[in-house]
């Protein structure tokens, strides 16, 4: 069935689903919304820990620089 039931627009990514509607709002909406949740949180901690070593780097190469007048300083 792939690619079967694809508009021209869809992405190989792209699923469609055929399903009761009880099953939709009762399941599988609730379950998305659990995992885009745990991923935006995830997302969100690795963001931060991404930027926080960055800036310590960056301060490292600043303090480093200040040391001897012949290195280039990193702002």
């Amino acid at each position: 069935m792939v690619g079967r039931d694809r508009y021209p627009s869809m992405r190989r990514q792209s699923v469609m689903v055929r399903a009761p509607e009880t099953f939709l709002d009762t399941v599988l909406w609730p379950k998305f919304q659990e995992i885009n949740t745990a991923l935006h949180d995830y997302l969100a901690r690795v963001t931060e820990t991404v930027i926080r070593d960055g800036l310590q780097g960056h301060r490292r190469c600043r303090q480093s620089a200040g040391a001897g007048e012949d290195r280039a300083v990193i702002t």
